[in-house]
């Protein structure tokens, strides 16, 4: 059984691909706690939802959960809409004021108050669960030349970050950046603000961009600061699910995930046309990486986003900045899901390629296999007898752990031992193909 909280965070593109066929091929149990929806559509079959207190179980995988998810929320919204009209009726027999109430007026007058604190409680609810954020109507314009590179050059000593990329930002750009760790996907973002010096060439921005910088950091904010004190705008804290009997907390008691939320809104608030996001979906719920979608889709300035999450890319950009390592930047017109299925498919004919020419070079060729000596021979022998003896001695640890009365500790011992024969099992079986050519 294997338990991972949020094992993307902080993994790059090529890592989470691979972990992710590693999981799906695996047979054991997986208990997953984590935002990366492809995880949760391709490698889980049942989805757990902490759902107002109580788990809620989905017996499918992601886009099953959001089909039921869906029809629950379309019937409740069915439900409070019922509720509404009853706490109307009952709000309008009580401004009548009827005169000489008996036994019946006062049981009615506790019934709306029933009502009305249930319509409240559940009317409260739905907002939090389906908030959008909405900012500021005053759009900051962006002037004709935003920021133009220009040949520009990078390196710490020997390592090449970027080695001559030049590009012209045009208006509404949404340019994902993807890349391995630590080919510099964050030093660039540096390099746009001007936090980080160039080697070489130009970059030039444009007088009306105001930047907003959302970046991988411990977010500590001062001891004597309130959530409202970090922003002041009630109902956007609000929308992005600060209710209002949670703004006058400190800001430092809260948890690691709500201090994100609450320096992302705070970068948001500014009202920037140039947005630079750096990981923003790291330790964020469901709920307000929903809520942040939804208010990028509608944002009308620049973004810029390094990120491995592999939806929200495919969601918010539409143009990727591609590092390959040594300085080379691959500037890629389309979707993140896109990429990798070209990429994948010219894998494919490289392949394919190989084996055709491997094919024709065996046709025209004669390949003369080599001759193994007297003592690589003996070795050939003793290796299978020794992988003969290591697959019976697999069965009967295997025959053993299926007893479900073991003890712990001889559980333990019998794993061990498993997993020292599986690794012997893969040396041997390697220099056995060697041998044999």
């Amino acid at each position: 059984m294997l338990i991972l909280d949020e094992p993307t965070n902080h993994l790059d593109l090529s890592m989470i691909e691979w972990l992710e066929w590693y999981l799906k091929k695996t047979h054991m149990t997986l208990l997953m706690v984590t935002h990366d929806r492809y995880f949760l559509e391709r490698v889980c079959t049942d989805i757990f939802e902490l759902h107002r207190g109580k788990i809620v179980e989905f017996p499918g995988n992601y886009s099953y959960y959001l089909e039921k998810k869906a029809a629950r929320e379309e019937h409740e919204q069915q439900q409070l809409h019922k509720l509404k009209q009853v706490y109307r009726q009952e709000l309008a027999w009580m401004k009548r004021a009827p005169s000489g109430r008996q036994a019946k007026s006062t049981a009615r007058e506790g019934r709306f108050t029933e009502v009305e604190t249930h319509y409240d409680d559940n009317k409260d609810i739905l907002f939090q669960e389906q908030a959008k954020l909405v900012l500021s109507s005053e759009k900051r314009q962006l002037g004709g030349k935003i920021i133009n590179l220009y040949k520009v050059k990078k390196s710490f000593g020997e390592k090449k970050i970027l080695a001559e990329f030049s590009h012209e930002f045009r208006h509404n750009e949404r340019i994902g950046v993807i890349g391995d760790n630590g080919v510099g996907k964050s030093t660039f973002v540096h390099m746009l603000l001007g936090d980080e010096p160039i080697d070489g060439g130009k970059i030039q921005t444009g007088e009306t961009v105001v930047f907003g910088h959302y970046q991988q950091k411990d977010i500590q904010f001062p001891d004597d600061k309130r959530i409202s004190d970090i922003v002041d705008d009630r109902k956007l804290l609000e929308q992005f699910l600060f209710p209002a009997n949670k703004q006058h907390v400190f800001a430092n008691k809260l948890s690691g995930g709500e201090k994100r939320r609450l320096h992302l809104l705070s970068v948001l608030a500014k009202n920037p046309n140039f947005l630079l996001l750096d990981e923003p979906t790291n330790d964020l719920d469901l709920v307000t990486i929903a809520v942040l979608e939804e208010f990028l889709l509608q944002y009308e300035g620049c973004l810029l986003v390094v990120s491995h999450d592999r939806f929200f890319m495919d969601r918010i950009t539409d143009h990727l900045f591609v590092f390959e390592g040594d300085g080379v930047v691959n500037d890629y017109w389309g979707r993140y899901s896109e990429y990798m299925q070209e990429k994948k498919e010219l894998v494919k004919k490289k392949k394919k390629s190989k084996s055709q020419a491997q094919k024709v070079e065996s046709d025209d060729t004669s390949v003369v296999k080599k001759k193994l000596s007297y003592m690589q021979k003996r070795e050939l022998d003793l290796l299978m007898k020794d992988l003969l003896e290591l697959e019976e001695r697999k069965d009967e640890i295997n025959m053993l752990l299926s007893n479900k009365d073991m003890h712990y500790d001889d559980i333990k011992k019998l794993s061990e031992e498993l997993g020292k024969i599986i690794r012997l099992v893969e040396q041997k079986e390697y220099r056995w193909f060697e041998l044999q050519g």
